[in-house]
């Protein structure tokens, strides 16, 4: 195991500053514009009350789709309007409400690749949302889902 303690100091009744706390000040921040990370929303949605879900599966069929997997028990059952999805070029989200009472969120702010966002759709089966991710470039391997930084690359993920 790794533990490193930083700015360590000597501790006991003759140490310099031994019983003595600073003074808590609150930090001066100015609020986000939007009221939310806009890096965690794409689309400009209110995060606000949404958990994200964590659990999914991808693959990148050899043609031009990308294919995400998002498994939920009954997720079938709600109504169409409760799973919504966005898509930009390197970006999408996923929004379902109502599920078991909560409002989940699926969403990459940035894509290994580009896609055609007005060709990329959501569909909901019994146990699971599909997102069907048309690739820009029909034989570009995507070697993952979330962009990373490759030696060499200049573009942030």
């Amino acid at each position: 195991s790794y533990y490193y303690a930083h700015d360590r100091q000597p501790a006991g009744p003759g140490a310099p500053g031994a019983g003595h706390a600073s003074e808590r000040r609150p930090l001066a921040a100015a609020p986000s514009p939007g009221g939310f990370n806009s890096k965690q929303s794409p689309f400009g949605t209110d995060i606000t009350g949404y958990e994200s879900i964590t659990s999914y599966t991808w693959e990148d069929s050899d043609g031009d789709l990308v294919k995400v997997l998002v498994p939920l028990d009954g997720v079938g059952k709600l109504p169409p309007e409760s799973v919504r999805s966005s898509f930009a070029v390197r970006a999408f989200e996923l929004l379902i409400d109502g599920y078991d009472g909560r409002k989940l969120r699926f969403a990459c702010h940035k894509t290994h690749g580009e896609m055609r966002p007005e060709e990329c759709k959501h569909v909901v089966r019994a146990n699971r949302v599909n997102l069907v991710l048309k690739k820009a470039k029909e034989k570009d391997v995507w070697f993952d889902l979330f962009k990373k930084r490759a030696i060499g690359d200049d573009d942030d993920p």
